[in-house]
This record gives structure tokens, sequence and C-alpha cells, in this order.
């Protein structure tokens, strides 16, 4: 309420000493001033008129230019009867203007009059600047000139053929100075009007009681001396201005004759009633005053209680325009305002969000400091790289909080001052947990408004390395079983020949010589190796892919054969077949390759466990399904064991709980080889027990297509 008394006051008070300083200002004005009053009445009818003047200046011109581009004057050129019904269509816009068409050697095609002064000849054309020689004929001119004591305004503009481009011709537009012309300027200006040329009277506006036109003998002098002039029992004030041909050189005038007694009349009647007008003002001042006052407090109250809680962040505001005047507007664009403001802050949340996210579920760690190493923001991937909170670091010094990073300060403030991105590939860390890690380290400048930041980003790249390592290591196996295939090959060529000899040898010896026992056993031993190169060379050998019906006991027994004696020299193998007949299908060389890395895997284990005996079984039995009968298979170890939370990962390919000794591909591998026949492998594990693989593959019909 406060705010309105002051408003409604400083209204009505500024009301009534507005209208006292007006009717004083006017008494004084009306009765010292009105002389002046009258000369700048002139003076804006001069202008009024000037402005009338050069506008038809622009509009000859323009008309020049519509018509000389008209698509009925550029075809009929060639047809002056067409041409000149075209003009006549367009001649309601041409009023007291005369037009030309004319060849391109300036000879009329066709003329039309709407003047009542004569058109000019051809021989007065050639003398204006519009077609003297030399002068580029598709420019469009315009221009004053005097002839015949006559002036008139002169707009030409080329005829071009729109589809060649080609120049057609020219279109004339003449604008006498006559007593038509003086009337328009008279209607527009408002007042009457005159035209000199030389001190000789052209044209004139003025009429009599009979209408008839008259001269009222003006001169340019009355123009400098600013005299009134009395014509028809009226009072006029002349003022004028000058007109300049093309050559810039004064040829005539046009006067202005403002009637002034509709001034004199008015300062007496203001005079009258002014003080009655001050005393009825002032109370209707104080009145609207208080009723303006009061309808122009509520919407700007409003506003400014909106523009409050909107500086407090409350964009919900809502603004209802109460009135369709300039506040009821200002309603309307601060609502609209505000409605821009709560769009973009929701566009700037929703960014902040989506990039948010970005950064939270990057994979890479990501530490922003400032320019002096200042913590400013890390992602969770930071967090779960250093394991620590951001709060317990927020605002420290990264060199000396996180002290791996101590290394590429120097990096740090390189970035700083060259502004290129600096990279550390590989840096090897051993982080807080004491693990060893290898990372990638990107460091790269942020300009911001609030000054430079560095970003840190962390890239763990230890798997991706360890990886490339087991490839590598893969590859050196697979290097080395073709070494062992030809090897192999070279070894039982060596055999035969000794099981040949000492065949001959055995045959040359009598039984009853002591070393017959000797040579049987070098035949045997010979015979049991050239048995087992056999077997390294077919497990070895590429062949191609055929399923067959195996006896999976045989499967399983030919593979202990093969590594029997050497990786399970020192492992009992127990076997317990319940069913010996079960027979699956399958390619028996990828399922002894299986079979072969269970086992090796087992061996592995018992080795780690350092046991005092170690201990492989191997069970063959049936799984009955809803769906199927299932041969099942199950290898137990009694070695290390696994850990629970690595037995979800143990089929993963390059997993590999053997450190540097494993590869992560053969259990990966097996798992892949049985499902390719239908099956399926699991494994059951206790730390410091034992691991068991259990397979289970679709039971073998009698007979295998």
């Amino acid at each position: 309420m406060k705010i309105r008394t002051k408003l409604f006051l400083s209204l009505a008070v500024t009301s009534f000493v507005s209208v006292l300083l007006a009717t004083f200002f006017a008494i004084y004005s009306i009765s010292e001033n009105y002389e002046e009053i009258a000369r700048e009445a002139t003076a804006d009818s001069r202008r009024k008129a000037e402005n009338v003047f050069y506008e038809y200046l622009g509009d000859l011109t323009r008309k020049a230019t519509f018509i000389s581009e008209l698509k009925e004057v550029i075809e009929n050129l060639d047809d002056p009867g067409k041409l000149s019904i075209s003009l006549e269509n367009k001649g309601f816009f041409l009023f007291n203007i005369n037009t030309k068409i004319l060849s391109p050697d300036m000879d009329v095609i066709v003329s039309d009059s709407n003047s009542s002064n004569s058109t000019l000849s051809k021989a007065d054309l050639k003398n204006f600047p519009f077609f003297q020689p030399g002068r580029d004929a598709l420019l469009r001119d315009i221009g004053i000139f005097r002839t015949h004591d006559q002036i008139c305004i002169l707009a030409v503009s080329p005829i071009v053929d729109q589809t060649d481009f080609s120049f057609k011709g020219y279109v004339l537009l003449e604008l006498f100075f006559n007593s038509e012309f003086a009337d328009q300027l008279k209607d527009k200006a408002g007042c009457d009007i005159v035209i000199l040329s030389d001190g000789k009277q052209l044209a004139t506006s003025f009429q009599n009681d009979e209408g008839m036109r008259f001269f009222p003998g003006f001169s340019r002098d009355l123009v400098h001396r600013k005299q009134k002039k009395k014509i028809l029992d009226e009072n006029y004030l002349i003022d004028g201005f000058s007109i300049f041909d093309f050559h810039k050189q004064p040829i005539g005038s046009i006067l202005v004759a403002e009637n002034v007694k509709s001034i004199l009349v008015a300062k007496s009647q203001v005079i009258r009633n002014i003080l009655l007008v001050l005393v009825i003002a002032s109370l209707l001042a104080i009145v609207v005053s208080l009723v303006v006052g009061r309808k122009l407090s509520q919407p700007v109250l409003a506003l400014s209680s909106s523009a409050r809680a909107i500086s407090k962040g409350n964009f919900d505001v809502q603004i209802e325009p109460t009135s369709k005047d300039e506040i009821g507007d200002l309603s309307k664009t601060f609502a609209n305002m505000v409605k821009s403001l709560r769009t973009q802050r929701e566009e700037i949340l929703d960014l902040k969000v989506f990039f948010e996210k970005i950064i939270n579920n990057s994979p890479s760690a990501l530490i922003i400091c400032d320019e002096s190493g200042e913590v400013i923001s890390f992602n969770p991937a930071a967090e779960k790289i250093l394991d620590t909170q951001f709060n317990n670091i927020k605002g420290k010094n990264v060199f000396e909080t996180i002290k791996f990073t101590s290394s590429i300060k120097a990096d740090f403030y390189n970035v700083i001052l060259s502004g290129h991105p600096t990279y550390r590939d590989p840096y090897p860390q051993y982080l807080p947990s004491k693990e060893e890690k290898i990372f990638r380290l990107t460091l790269y400048k942020i300009v911001l408004n609030k000054g430079i930041s560095v970003a840190i980003q962390i890239e763990d790249i230890t798997e991706r390395l360890r990886m490339e390592e087991d490839l590598t290591h893969a590859q050196k196996l697979g290097t080395m079983g073709e070494f062992l295939s030809r090897f192999t090959h070279e070894f039982n060529n060596l055999m035969t020949g000794i099981v040949g000899h000492i065949n001959l040898l055995k045959q040359g010896t009598d039984e009853s010589n002591p070393s017959f026992s000797r040579i049987k056993s070098i035949e045997e031993l010979a015979t049991k190796a050239t048995r087992l190169g056999g077997n390294i060379l077919d497990f070895s050998r590429k062949k191609k892919h055929e399923t067959t019906r195996i006896s999976i006991t045989e499967l399983a027994d030919s593979v202990l054969n093969l590594i029997g004696k050497t990786v399970l020299k020192d492992v009992i193998v127990e076997k317990n077949y319940k069913e010996s007949s079960a027979f699956i299908v399958g390619n028996k060389e990828k399922l002894s390759m299986a079979l072969l890395n269970l086992f090796i895997n087992a061996k592995d284990a018992i080795a780690e466990a350092k046991v005092a005996q170690g201990k492989i079984t191997v069970e063959v039995d049936y799984q009955e399904e809803p769906e199927q009968k299932f041969v099942k298979l199950d290898i137990s170890d009694n070695g290390i064991g696994i850990d629970s939370k690595n037995l979800d990962k143990i089929f993963m390919p390059f997993f590999s709980t053997k450190g540097k000794k494993g590869t992560g591909i053969g259990l990966s591998t097996v798992k892949k080889i049985i499902e390719n026949y239908n099956g399926n492998i699991s494994i059951s594990s206790q730390p410091g027990v034992g691991t068991t693989f259990t397979i289970l593959l679709p039971e073998a019909k009698e007979h295998v297509d």
C-alpha cells in the first residue's frame, strides 16, 4: 500500500503542475510567438512539399523500371497497337505523366500523353545527357530539365529481353511542372503552390471564387524576407526551395504559401478558453491520476512480485496479462521471458545430466584439476581405481594426494602452457591396494569462463595388455605344436629303423642266450616309443572335420594313454566306468583335445596344491533328462580348487587362474567344443579340496548317418 500511495501522489502532483506549466506556456507562446508558429507551419509545409517532390523523383524511376520489365511491353515492341493497349491498361497509376517507348535509335514507338503539356520530340531528347554518345544504355537514370520554357522530370529505364538479355529500347516518363503537378503537391503538402523559373511563374494552384487559376505575383524575395502576403483577404506566409537540373544548376523554385489565418484564429480561441480549461483540467488530472495510478500499480506490483520469485529460482511463476495496453504487453513479454528462461534452464539441466551420465558411466577414470593442481572433480571410475571417495580429496593437491601422479607434474604444467594433450602409454603403477596396474594417461587442457582446468584421463589397459600377451603365448604354443608334429614324424622314422634292426638282432639270437631277454625288453620299449609318437601325430594331425559314433570310455582311455606316462606320471588315475558302452556323436580329434585340456588342468591344480598323492577320477554314467538321455563324464581332481568368485568367469576367453602360466584360452575352447555337439559343461569346486568338471553329451543312436 505504501508504494501505491507514493505513486498516486506523484501522479496527481505531476499532472497538476504539468497543467499549470502548459497553460502558462501556451498563453505566453500564443501571445508572443504566433509569428514563429506561423513560420514553423510554413517551414513544415515547405518540408512536406519538398519531400513529396523528391518522392515523385523516386516514384517516377520505379514506374519507369516497372514498365520496362513488363512482359507485355517486352514482347509487343514490334506491335505498336498491342503496346499502346498495354500502356493504357497501366494508365491508372501514370496520372499527369507522359509515357514514351523508344527504340534503341530513340525513335518513338508508342507515346501515351496524360499531361496537358505537349511531349518532347526526338530532337529534344537528343539534347539530354541520358542519350549522349558513350553513355551505357542499360543504366536507369532520372533528371530535371528545362526546355521550351517548361521544367520537367525525365526518367529513363532500359528494356531488356529476359531470354537473351538483349537491349530492346527505352521507357521514358515525362512529368511537367504544370498546374496538375502544382495541385498534386498542394494535395499532399496541404498548402498552395507556385512554380517559378527565371522569375517567371510557370504554374500555380491558386484559384479564385469562380474556380479560375491566377498567379498571385509571388517572387523569390518573399522567401528570403519571410514576409506575409495578403491574397483574397487571406494571410499567407511564403517559403520555398530551389530546383536543380541534371548538372546541379538551379533552374527554378517551388514556393509554398501557408495560410496562417487559422493560426491567428486559434490564438484568440485558446486565450479565451485557457483559464476555463485550466480549472477543469486540474480537477480531471487529479481524478485521472488516481484512477490510472491504481490501474498501473496493480500489474506493476504483480510483475515486481513475480520478478522477486524468479530471482529466488522459482521459474514456475504464472504471469497473466490483465490488460491490452503497454502494461499488458509488458506482462506478455515478461511471461514469454520466464517461459524462455524455464525452457533454457531445463535444457541446460538436461545437458548437464547428460554429460554427467557420460562422465559417471565412463570406464576411464577422469580427474579434473584447476591450474594449481587442486582436485575439482572426478568420476566413479576414478573412485574405484583410487579406492577413495571424492570428498576425501576434494580441494586437495592432486600430486600430494594421489601419489602415482607425482611423476606427471611436469606434463601437467606443460599442458597448461602449450595447450596440447600429453600421453603416457604405458604407465605401470601400484595402487594403494598393492595391486599392479598398467594405465594409459591422457592430460588435456579445458578452458572455462572461470579459468583453466586440466583433465587427467586414466584408462586401465592391464587386461588388454594381458590379453595381447596371452595371444602371443597361444601363437607360440601353436608354433611349438607344429614343431612337435614334425619332430615326432622324424622320431618315428628313426624308431622304425631301430625296431627293424632289433627284430633282425632278435632273430639272430637264441632264446637261451642271456642277451635275448635284454633284446626283447629293448624291442618292447622301442615299440611303445613308436606307438607314443603315432598317438602324438594322430592328435596333432589336421584332419577333415568328421562326426562319428564314439565310445566315451575309449576316448578317455586314448587320451590317458597319450599322457599317462608323461604328464600324469606322478598322479593316480582312477576309472569308474558305470556304463562302458556309452556312445556319443562328435569329432574324435576335437573331443580328444577337450579332454586333454581338462586332464592337464587337473594335473596343474594338483601340482599347485602340493598334495602327498595326486589323484584324478574319471567317471562315466548316464543322466536322464525329460527331453533326452545324456552321457555324463566327470573328471575330478584333489588339487588346489577354485575360489567361488572366479567360477562364473572360468569359461570366459582369456581368463586364467594360473597367472602368467595360463592363456585363458583352453577352457573357453573346451566349452565351445562341447556346445558344438549340443552338450554342456559345468564346474564345481572347493578351495583346498578339489575340482570336478561335468560334461553332458547326447547319447548316440546305434547308427550315425
